[in-house]
Order: structure tokens, then C-alpha cells, then sequence
């Protein structure tokens, strides 16, 4: 389907970055002009600047256009995004307009604990692939990471990489489920949701409330898992629309939602098997929410907290360590 691999050089890219930067702070911080902003309006501007381009390599770490290495000048604009994330599919869609024969290659891997999906697309010419980066550069999940012509080709490949966040394991692993831009709160990496999830083991015929949900990432996960229902606890309604949203992607029908402060709601909520709570970093009374919650465990359950390493709590029975975050487990 493709020449080579060998423009990617994946092992020689440089991470992405996990926290997104405004143009600002791009300039303040006098990055070199290798962002996946920059290199778009490069790519876009190539056919001004060269009289002929018979080659290029554009990407994070180097420009080359004819065999030669340039320099360009940080641009005076950029494109513009929205705070729309690209739906793979619905991507795939709309390049394929652009070119009905786009041929495609996709590959997962893990970054900064968030999952990424690797694509490579491979357009026949030079103006489809512009075409494509005006719909790229729309969406703040997508980074470019290279872009290659090779010698005596009209073919232009186009190396670009998804954020998102997935199901680890279970019935809908590899699900994806979106976040809105901007959100306030903090996804539980991948490797605190192994761990909790090992820790908890077998969840069938098990309910499970999760508290503070912002994503729903842990809720999704239970489901994924086997849970015998789900709820979502969470006062900020567009994070509770968007999990609303996500758990239509999935074959689950035992999700209950609630638009409520925590607080009030564990203490008249009925009983969990477990429940789990990330409520944002040394903003809450702790103590009085872990009393109140330990009163809505059935027997045998358990109650888990995902706190800053900063917060003291006293009476748990385990706690995991990931850097500036602690997993406190109690069982009843």
C-alpha cells in the first residue's frame, strides 16, 4: 500500500506534549518552529516559497525540501481551532471526499499515559493533501508529525496522531471515550486504572457508583469490566452530557446519571458495592465525605479515593503511590 516506512522514524520523534499550549506561550517560551502548528502552515505555504519541490521532509525535528535543510520563520498567523476533537471515523469521512482512493495505516500507542492513534495517510497529490490539512488543523486532538514527498512520486504521506482516551480491558477495551477541551478536571492515567481495577478484581453482579466522575473513564471501565450497573455522580452538566454521550457508544444498559453535588448526594444515596471517588485536588472537606461514604458501602464493599499526595487521611486499609497522586483504598 506504501513505498516505505522510513520518513516516519518513529523512535527519533520527540513526545507530544500532554498539556496543550496557547500560541502565547509557544512564543514566550521561543520553541523552535517545529510544532504541529507550524509545521501545517509550512507544509501549506511550500508551493509560494520553491519554484519546484521535487522532495520534502517536514516534521517536529527538521525541515528538508530538495535534499536541502530550511529554515522557516516563525509564521504571523496560525491556523485556527476549534474546540471540536476528531472523531476518527467521522475524519476518515470527510478525507475521503477529498479522495475517494485515500489509502490509510493506523497504529496505537500510549503517551504521557493517554492513548494516541497513529495514522498515515497516503494522498495522490499535493493539493489533496493541503485540502486535508485545512480539516486537520481544525481539531485540537490531531498534531501533524511529518509529512513526505518522495523523489519522482505525486504522492504525499501525511503522519498524524489522535489524543484520546480509551477503555483499558473488558467487553469494550479499546473504546474510545471523548473529553471536552479544556476540562477542568484530571483524567485517571492508564496506570492508576490498572492498578485500581487489579486491586478491586471481580466485579460481576457488583454496583458502582462513581463519584466526581468527570470523564467517566473509571465508570466505563466498571462497565467494561463486568459491573451489574453504573452511576455517575457529577455537578458540572456539560461533563455529565459528554458522559452521557460517550455511554450511547456502548452496549450497556445499566448507567444511572446524576447532576449532584457529592456531598449532599453520598448522604442519601443508596448503598454501592464500591465506589470511587477523584474529587479535584485539595479542594474538599475529605474526612467528612470518606465518613459519610464508608455508611453507603454494603458489606464486603469497598470505598477508594484518588487524592493528591499532598492530602493526609487517616484509617485506610491500602494506599498505591503514582507520583503527586495516592490511591486510598478502605474495605467495610
Amino acid at each position: 500500500m506504501f513505498s516505505n516506512y522510513d520518513f516516519l522514524n518513529f523512535e527519533n520523534s520527540p513526545p507530544l506534549n500532554e498539556k496543550k499550549e496557547s500560541i502565547d506561550e509557544i512564543i514566550e517560551k521561543r520553541f523552535t518552529p517545529n510544532t504541529s502548528m507550524i509545521t501545517i502552515q509550512s507544509l501549506s505555504t511550500l508551493d509560494d516559497r520553491f519554484s519546484g519541490v521535487a522532495n520534502f521532509l517536514l516534521s517536529e525535528n527538521e525541515f528538508i525540501v530538495n535534499d536541502n535543510k530550511v529554515e522557516f520563520d516563525l509564521p504571523n498567523s496560525y491556523p485556527v481551532f476549534s474546540e471540536d476533537r476528531a472523531n476518527f471515523n467521522e475524519l476518515l469521512i470527510s478525507l475521503f471526499e477529498i479522495e475517494n482512493n485515500l489509502k490509510f495505516k493506523v497504529f496505537d500507542s500510549e503517551i504521557d499515559d493517554q492513548s494516541i492513534q497513529n495514522v498515515v495517510l497516503k494522498f495522490s497529490n499535493f493539493e489533496n493533501s493541503l485540502n486535508a490539512l485545512s480539516i486537520l488543523s481544525k481539531f485540537e486532538n490531531i498534531s501533524l508529525r511529518k509529512a513526505f514527498l518522495e523523489d519522482n512520486s505525486n504522492s504525499v504521506h501525511l503522519y498524524i496522531s489522535i489524543k484520546m482516551m480509551k477503555i483499558n480491558s473488558g467487553i469494550f477495551r479499546n473504546s474510545s471515550i471523548e473529553i471536552l477541551k479544556n476540562s477542568s478536571f484530571r483524567p485517571t492515567t492508564s496506570i492508576c486504572r490498572k492498578s485500581f481495577f487489579d486491586t478491586i478484581g471481580y466485579l460481576n453482579e457488583k454496583s458502582f457508583l462513581d463519584i466526581f466522575a468527570g470523564s467517566g473513564i473509571i465508570g466505563f471501565e466498571a462497565a467494561s469490566r463486568g459491573a451489574k450497573n453504573v452511576t455517575f455522580v457529577e455537578m458540572n452538566k456539560r461533563y455529565l452530557n459528554k458522559i452521557i454521550s460517550n455511554s450511547k457508544n456502548l452496549d450497556y444498559d445499566q448507567f444511572n446519571f446524576m447532576a449532584r453535588d457529592a456531598h449532599r448526594y453520598i448522604k442519601k444515596s443508596d448503598n454501592f458495592d464500591i465506589i470511587f471517588a477523584d474529587p479535584p485536588y485539595e479542594l474538599y472537606d475529605l474526612d467528612i465525605f470518606v465518613k459519610n461514604a464508608l455508611k453507603k458501602l454494603n458489606k464486603g464493599g469497598m470505598l477508594i479515593i484518588e487524592c493528591s499526595s499532598k492530602e493526609t487521611l487517616e484509617g485506610f486499609d491500602k494506599i498505591a503511590k503514582f507520583g503527586d497522586t495516592n490511591l486510598l483504598y478502605w474495605k467495610v
